[in-house]
């Protein structure tokens, strides 16, 4: 049985290669021989991103001004821009070096609500030394930085950034935004972001 999520409708299915995909990952179904079964989605544009119920995700890079429990001013090249903002588990604070995803529903203050805080002080760089579906159908990377430091990386959903699950590869370059550091070895990794970043 997989339960397949479409904005705000679930539906239900019994498939012959539930451990093919893994959790979070965009998937077809594909009707063959009375039988039902998962393809991966591939997503070939990752410039233009929505939420489950279809509004447009922006971004923008900057350094804090302002932070307070709802409200966050963001100094990018220009100006300041100023979103209603509900706080987080995330750290951060004036002066930090910040990506801000939001929606935009007008240009009032009120109508721009962030999404995502992502700090990018605490960026990793990791190359992928091996992949692994586990029980769950979570993906786990198990990746190095230049200093041969490793890391197992959950790739929860909504956290792939501009990625498809399926072509992740042994040798990819990775950039990940930690939300929690499990102190381990090799150290857990709990992301809000990872992006592929191979030259």
């Amino acid at each position: 049985m997989y339960i397949l999520f479409f904005g705000d409708i679930v539906e239900i299915f019994t498939v012959t290669n539930p451990d093919d995909v893994y959790l979070g990952q965009q998937v077809k179904v594909i009707n063959e021989d009375n039988e039902q079964r998962l393809e991966p989605y591939l997503v070939k544009n990752f410039v233009v991103k929505h939420t489950n119920m279809g509004d447009m995700i922006e971004s923008i890079s900057g350094i804090i001004e302002k932070v307070s429990d709802d409200s966050l001013e963001v100094k990018t090249d220009n100006k300041v821009m100023k979103f209603k903002y509900f706080g987080s588990d995330v750290n951060i604070q004036k002066g930090d070096s910040v990506d801000v995803e939001f929606v935009q529903f007008g240009t009032k203050l009120e109508e721009m609500t962030v999404t995502k805080v992502l700090p990018m002080e605490s960026a990793m760089e990791l190359t992928i030394n091996s992949t692994q579906r586990v029980d769950s159908g979570l993906l786990i990377v198990k990746g190095a930085d230049e200093n041969g430091m490793e890391s197992y990386v959950s790739v929860r959903p909504g956290t792939n950034d501009n990625f498809n699950l399926s072509e992740l590869k042994v040798g990819d370059k990775i950039e990940v935004i930690p939300e929690v550091i499990m102190e381990s070895y090799p150290m857990q990794v709990q992301p809000l972001r990872i992006r592929v970043i191979n030259e």
